[in-house]
């Protein structure tokens, strides 16, 4: 376990690999219907050769994704993504579980992930948050995301 002293004890934060889509499909059908709604670019799809594929693609040469999980005694209870990461506009992606939403593992999170993207000096990062998602609108904000548009019942984002 790698020790962080920004997380509570019993928590590891690491960058996802291959083996690691059974859990991450578990935590993905233990959230709920409203959150794996939000999470984009999933939706609603909770399969595991998608998760399993999520993670192998992460180690590919040249690889166009960084995703990080943060569990807790082995089970996911967390993950954030960028995605696009050689592109114009990296996505930006986290998601929580509800047990664990309100303690500032989301921020830990997206803290590391932010910090990965700026050593690697990626261009203007991109996120779309439901508008009525307020805690995630709060989050985003304070690490400098701003409102770009507005669509439907969601808001764009970019850093």
């Amino acid at each position: 376990m790698c020790a962080d002293p920004d997380l509570p004890e019993g928590f590891e934060l690491r960058r996802i690999r291959p083996g690691d889509g059974k859990a991450l499909a578990q935590f993905y059908r233990g959230l709920s219907a409203e959150s794996r709604k939000k999470l984009t670019p999933l939706g609603l799809r909770i399969d595991r050769p998608t998760c399993e594929f999520i993670c192998f693609d992460n180690f590919l040469a040249g690889a166009d994704k960084y995703d990080l999980i943060l569990l807790r005694d082995g089970q996911v209870v967390g993950w954030c993504f960028l995605w696009g990461v050689h592109g114009p506009r990296p996505a930006v992606g986290l998601a929580v579980a509800e047990a664990f939403q309100r303690q500032g593992l989301g921020r830990r999170m997206l803290a590391v992930l932010l910090e990965w993207a700026r050593r690697q000096q990626l261009p203007g990062l991109y996120l779309t948050v439901e508008r009525d998602n307020d805690a995630a609108r709060r989050l985003y904000e304070s690490f400098g995301f701003t409102a770009e548009a507005e669509s439907g019942p969601a808001s764009h984002y970019c850093e």
